[in-house]
């Protein structure tokens, strides 16, 4: 029972080594039974985390992104144009997610094709876009190139 701030202080925390070390499921802390979902990190700078969801855990995470959204004075009459990457990556699915909990629509671009995706934006009506900032930034210099 945590009842001060230095109690708080004393608890152990994971890093990205002991996740890394866990791989593969390692960090599970369920049976096989309830995960229904599996994502991974991009393994970019090193081994992997895998990261297995149970249907708790998904209905948790939409239930955060909306919050964001709603956060941001995102809501339901919003089209949101979700540009991060599906799969094993959990960005894409998490902002699709959060803008279905949050009744809002749903355009799943995925990444890249900045061509298609202009061409959606403006045929759609997108109101909002999700982007790492680095394609955001893309996609803005791409529209003023344009005019």
């Amino acid at each position: 029972n945590i009842s001060t701030q230095e109690e708080f202080e004393q608890l152990p925390f994971s890093e990205k080594a002991d996740l890394r070390e866990a791989y593969l499921l390692g960090i599970q802390a369920v049976p096989d039974e309830e995960v229904v979902r599996i994502h991974s990190s991009s393994g970019t700078t090193g081994t992997p985390v895998i990261i297995p969801y149970t249907k708790q855990d998904v209905d948790d995470w939409a239930d955060m992104f909306a919050r964001c959204y709603r956060t941001a004075g995102i809501t339901a009459q919003d089209r949101i144009q979700i540009t991060p990457g599906y799969g094993l990556w959990t960005a894409g699915i998490g902002f699709q997610l959060g803008c279905e909990r949050l009744g809002a629509m749903a355009i799943p671009m995925g990444p890249g094709n900045t061509e298609k995706q202009l061409k959606m934006m403006q045929d759609l009506g997108s109101t909002v876009i999700t982007a790492t900032s680095s394609y955001a930034l893309l996609l803005a210099e791409e529209i003023t190139k344009r005019g």
